[in-house]
This record gives C-alpha cells, structure tokens and sequence, in this order.
C-alpha cells in the first residue's frame, strides 16, 4: 500500500510538472509570439502601403495620395519597438528584425525620400526614372521578403511553441492515467471523484484545441476543472483569440494588396479622354474594360497650336492595372510631344517609344491623329493598329486604311519607323477607328466579328450622326459576342460637321442613299468625285485614292 502510495505521489508530482510546463509553453506563446506575429503582420501592411503610395504619387502627381505614406511612417517605428520587446527572448528572431530595420532605412533613403524629393521639385521624370530603374522594386522586395523570413521565424517558433504544450499535455494525461489506475486500487470513490474532476475538464480541453488545430477556429477553449486547468484553458482561449485576429488581419492585408483601390481609381480617372469643343469637328467614344474598372485601352482628343486637334486611340498589350498604368505613360508622352507643336504624328510616336524606354514583351499599337477642322486634312501615323474607315458623307461609301508603321515597342523602334501619312475629310466625312477587342470578339462557333462586319454595319446607314455611328457598330459586336468580353474594346467616330441646309446628298433612282464600301484599303479607288481620299505619306510615294 506505501508502495502505491509512493508511485502515486510521485506520479502526481509529474503531473503538476507537466501541467506547469504546458502552462509555461502557452504562457510563452500567449505573451509573446502571438503578438509578435500580429505586430510583424502590422509591419508588413505598413511597408505595403507606403510602397503603393509612393507609386500612386508618382503616376497621379496627387499628394493625396502619400496620405498612407505619412501614417505609416508614424507606426513603423512604434511597431518596431513592440516586436523588438516581443522576440527579446529569440536571438535569431531579433537578428531578423534588425535586417529589417536596415532594409527598411535603405530603402527610404535611397528610393522612396528621392523620389519624393524629385516629385516636390517637380522634377517627375527623374522620379520616374529612378522607379523605371528597377532598383526601387528590387530594394523593395528585398525589405518584403526579410518581412516574411521574420514571419516564418515566428510561426515556426509558435509552433515549437506549440509543441511543447501539446507533449506536456500528453505527458500530463498519461501522469494523470496512471494516477488514476493507482488510485483506483485505493477506492473506487476515489478513481470516480479523480474522472470528473480532473479527466472531463481535460479531455474536454483536447478535443478543443484539436479543433482549433484543424482549423476550426470559432471553438471556444472550454475553462473548467482545477485552477491550472482553467488557467491553461484561458491561455489557450487567448491564444486562439489572437489566432483568429491574426487570421482575419492576414486576409484583409492580401485583399489590400490584390485591390490596391485608390490606385486603380486615380490611373482610370487620369486616362479619361478630355473634354474637347471644337467648331466644325464631332468626337464620339466608348470603352469597355475587360476586366475591372481600369483598361489598357484609351483615346484622347485635345487642341493644338493654330487651332489644329489631335486625336490619339491606343492599345496596350493585356489589360488590367499593369496595362492600364503603361497606357497612361505613353497617353503623357504622345500628348506632350503632341502640345508642343514641333513633331507631326509619326514623330511623336517615335519620341514617345524613345522615351518609354525598354518594354520587354509589353508593347502597344495607336493611331495618333492631328486634324485641321478648317481645312479637313488629317495627319497621320497608324503604329500596327486595326484599319481606320474613312466614311465618305455624300459618296456614302467607306473605305479601309491599312497600318503606315510597326507595333510600339522598343524592340522595332528605328527612326523613321513610322512615317506620317495624310488624308481630307470634307464636310460630314468622319473616321472610324477601333481596337482589335471589337475586331477578334468571337461567336460560339470561334468565329471572328471582323473588320468586313464592321463595314457592313456602317454601310447599313453611312451617313448616320456620330453617336448612331458608333452606338450601331458596338450593338452589332454586341449581338455577335453576347457576355462578357474577353478583351477591352473600344471604338470612337472622329466627323467633320456636314454642310448647311442645300448640301443635301441626292438619292439614286430606287430612293436609296447609293451606299457602297470601298475594298481594298489604300489600292481602292473613289470614281466620279473628286473629293476622293487625297493620302501622302511622308518618305514614301505618294498615293491617290
């Protein structure tokens, strides 16, 4: 009987050894790594949002947009400081968090302040320079990554963590098994009294944290039986609290990231075509985005010296933010080297894929335009995009103009690469120019709409205003291609106002307009008229449509 008595206080000496540890283990976890976890997770959200601010007020010029910046710089170092008290008890951990810290300053000093510093001098192209460089990314990625490398430390040591309270449970609960079979050869009151106070409360304890450990994270950590199992128990329920904000922190942070709302919202507003109002001339334009809100599809129109207009449509390769924030670099170089008056159409594209730089496998096609509404002649420079329709308003004919130069890209870019070529518009002639979303828009049998739908849509009524113009081509896309598009599309009607009352078109005999298209693109011919389509290209010979 001493001897189960000594095997039985020796073996409940183990128990309370176990219970102790478990407790230590939870205690560890609960004080410190959980908060650790949430204070590095923290860290990572602020790094992120002055990363995106700064870009977004590198492509919007909007100081709004550092709003994040500035907060987060207020945190950082206050975060910093928390997690540094957290892991004080893990060398490797608080090595960690210096790199950091070091990348974090590096990072700072020698991409995001002279950025900053460039954009308040209003220098933005030395800003955008540095961020073209690729070094702001790679500095960036760099101060990411150590981030996560901390994270991993810290969960591997939850789950060491983690471990330890799991086998000092299960040592805990053998100790408490074998107790109980030795007491049981005492009295059975005894073993019953030792079953409900002790081994319930436990077992009820495991089943909890199994649950949680498998990912059901609502379960709630039951606290009953003796006070070190109600305050292990508590531990635990802490534990998984903090878990689960950790949890849901971490979900937000990704969904941040992926949205990047304010960002997208300014780079769509910021390639919105502009207001254009001039006298004699008729611009209409639709764009539906693929995917989102932002497209790598966009047109401008916007005035010249001497009264002239220009008229750019483009189309970046994919779509989505990428495309969209490559479309509004190169809106900003066209118009510019546009504005200034000195370039014509193919010479502002060759300026702008100069300027642009590098663009590995992204590349663009547009059809830059300057126009003077007085005289109707058009400039032009089609850089590997669709045929523009030239729709004659009195022959009621249309006829395709095929591409005058290559893609924009700076694998092709050479000078002379895209001359300029130029046409008449008389009075209530019009263009039609559209990407190849509403080109390559398939039915359910694969088939393409295709350009020869387009012109049979404008042949249906050629001499319709603008709007009706281009409201029926995208209906008839539309129809063809109903669902959503699997490219962006865009189109717009570019019109000379039609003469005053008495310029009336005569009907033919039958009482219809006499439509016809004119094939072929540039080797058709207008008989007839001698208001044909005039085109000259600048360094090539010249040809009479």
């Amino acid at each position: 009987m001493l001897l189960v008595c000594a095997l039985a206080l020796a073996t409940v000496t183990l128990a309370v050894y176990s219970a102790i540890r478990a407790q230590r283990a939870a205690d560890e976890r609960g004080r410190n790594l959980d908060p650790a976890a949430t204070a590095a997770a923290d860290l990572l959200a602020d790094f992120g949002a002055q990363e995106s601010s700064v870009r977004g007020y590198l492509f919007t010029d909007d100081p709004r947009s550092l709003t994040p910046f500035g907060a987060a710089a207020q945190t950082v170092p206050a975060t910093v400081d928390r997690l540094r008290a957290l892991v004080d008890g893990h060398p490797s951990l608080a090595l960690q968090l210096d790199e950091i810290v070091t990348d974090h300053q590096h990072w700072l000093e020698r991409v995001a302040q002279p950025e900053l510093a460039a954009m308040e001098r209003g220098d933005s192209e030395v800003a955008r320079d540095i961020e073209r460089s690729g070094s702001g990314q790679e500095s960036f990625d760099g101060l990411r990554q150590a981030t996560l490398d901390l994270q991993t430390g810290i969960r591997s040591a939850q789950a060491s963590s983690a471990g330890r309270a799991e086998n000092a449970q299960d040592l805990l609960l053998s100790s408490i098994g074998t107790a109980v079979l030795l007491v049981a050869l005492l009295a059975v009151s005894i073993v019953g009294v030792a079953r409900y106070w002790l081994l319930r409360p436990i077992a009820a304890l495991r089943r909890a944290v199994n649950a949680v450990a498998a990912g059901r994270y609502d379960t709630r950590i039951p606290e009953v039986g003796p006070a070190e199992i109600v305050e292990l128990a508590g531990n635990v329920e802490r534990m998984r609290a903090q878990l689960v904000q950790l949890v849901r922190l971490n979900d937000r942070s990704w969904e941040a990231l992926a949205q990047e709302g304010q960002a997208v919202l300014a780079l769509r507003d910021a390639l919105a075509p502009s207001d254009l109002r001039a006298p004699g001339l008729i611009v209409r334009g639709h764009l539906d985005p693929a995917e989102g809100a932002l497209a790598g599809d966009w047109f401008d129109s916007f005035e010249l010296p001497g009264g002239r207009v220009a008229v750019v449509v483009g189309d970046v390769s994919g779509h989505g933010a990428a495309a969209g924030v490559f479309a509004l670099r190169l809106k900003q170089l066209l118009a510019a080297a546009l504005t200034e008056g000195k370039k014509n159409a193919g010479e502002a594209v060759e300026w702008a894929v100069e300027r642009i730089g590098d663009t590995g496998e992204v590349f663009a096609t547009a059809v830059v335009l300057v126009l003077d509404p007085a005289t109707g002649v058009v400039e032009y420079t089609n850089a590997g995009h669709p045929d523009i329709l030239v729709i004659r308003w009195e022959l009621g004919a249309v006829a395709p103009v095929p591409a005058n130069g290559p893609l924009m890209s700076s694998i092709v870019s050479a000078r002379g690469s895209w001359p300029t070529a130029s046409l008449r518009l008389a009075a209530g002639d019009a263009l039609f120019i559209c990407t190849d979303g509403l080109l390559e828009a398939r039915d359910e049998a694969n088939n393409e709409f295709g350009n020869e739908r387009i012109i049979a849509e404008i042949m249906r009524d050629p001499r319709r205003d603008a709007a009706d113009l281009l409201a029926g081509a995208l209906e008839a896309v539309r129809r063809f291609s109903p669902g959503r598009a699997a490219d962006d599309r865009t189109a717009i009607v570019l019109a000379r106002a039609p003469r005053p009352a008495g310029g009336q078109v005569p009907r033919a005999r039958d009482g219809s307009l006499g439509a016809r298209a004119l094939g072929g693109g540039a080797g058709a011919a207008v008989s007839g008229d001698d208001r044909g389509l005039a085109v000259s290209q600048t360094g090539a010979a010249r040809t009479t449509l």
